[in-house]
Order: structure tokens, then sequence, then C-alpha cells
């Protein structure tokens, strides 16, 4: 049983040493509604992460960014994207954010009595273009951002019965224009 707690407790601490994914904040909006509090955010990366690094990446924006009280989250993931506006957008304009767009993570807390949490991926890690349509993966940030794949627990308990709290994620941000 020990053993297995300590191989366990393992794998956390690697998925913990896992490198951050860098990202550029290009857009951060608030909106208020009938339906709550939505946030939404740009970000541009210099790599297209593959899925694991994306689950992250939207870990380290929520844990920075740190939005409160929202009950719809959406985050964009471009690459090499230098600014993003949701002012005077045209057709042209558009295309240009969607030929950048790598992923896009939607969440709402409560559409039609139904938690809605969703990652969708339209570029692999080597930027090309899924064949057949993008890929949709069920994501829950609320709860996967807790603790990483393969946690132990929040705060791991050693022999001694201390506990020691999971490190926060590393400051890898960068702000790019408002």
């Amino acid at each position: 049983m020990i053993a297995h707690i300590t191989i366990t407790c393992l794998l956390w601490l690697w998925s913990w040493a896992t490198p951050p994914v860098s990202y550029k904040l290009l857009l951060k909006e608030v909106g208020r509604g009938i339906e709550g509090v939505g946030y939404g955010y740009a970000v541009s990366v210099e790599q297209c992460p593959d899925e694991e690094a994306l689950k992250r990446l939207i870990c380290q924006i929520v844990v920075k960014e740190n939005p409160a009280g929202y009950s719809r989250l959406t985050i964009g993931v471009h690459h090499q994207l230098d600014e993003y506006s949701t002012l005077f957008q045209n057709e042209a304009l558009t295309k240009h954010y969607l030929e950048h767009q790598i992923a896009i993570y939607v969440w709402v807390d409560n559409l039609m009595g139904k938690r809605v949490a969703r990652l969708i991926i339209v570029r692999d890690s080597n930027c090309a273009r899924y064949q057949g349509g993008d890929r949709r993966v069920s994501f829950d940030h609320s709860v996967e951002c807790q603790k990483p794949p393969g946690a132990c627990s929040a705060g791991s308990a050693s022999r001694d019965g201390s506990t020691r709290q999971a490190p926060a994620w590393p400051d890898t941000r960068s702000v790019g224009p408002r």
C-alpha cells in the first residue's frame, strides 16, 4: 500500500515538474449578463503545444489570471499572434485570427441544466490542422486544475503524518499590448 502511494506521489511530483507553457496574454474581457459573469482570454504561444500542454496552459491561465465569480469562461490559444481585439472585427481580421488558432476552451457552469466543459483543438503539436475536423476533448478546469493528473492529493501525506501543499504554478506570462 505504501509503495503504491509513493509511486503515485512520485508521478504527481513529476507532473508538476513538467515545464510550464510560456504564453503572451493578448486579451482579457469580462462580460456580465443575465446568465452571470463571463471571462474571455486570448493568448499566443510560440510553439504549438500537444493536448497535455494545452491543458496545463489552461490551468496556468486560470491560476494566474484568477477570474472571480464567473459562470462562463472562454480561452482562445493562438500560434505566434501579435495582437487580438474584439473591436472592429471584419471578415479579413476574423480569418487572420482563425489561421493562427490552435485551440479554444469553453466552460459554462450551467447551460440548460448541464455543465459544458470542452477543449476544441484545431491544430496538432506540429501546427498542422487535424484531418477530418477538430478534436473535441472533455476537460473541466474546475476539476482538473485542482490537482494535476496522477496527483495523490492536494497535500500529500508523508510517513510522519505531516502534509505538504502542492507548489503554485510558476509565472511564465508576458503581457502583450492591451
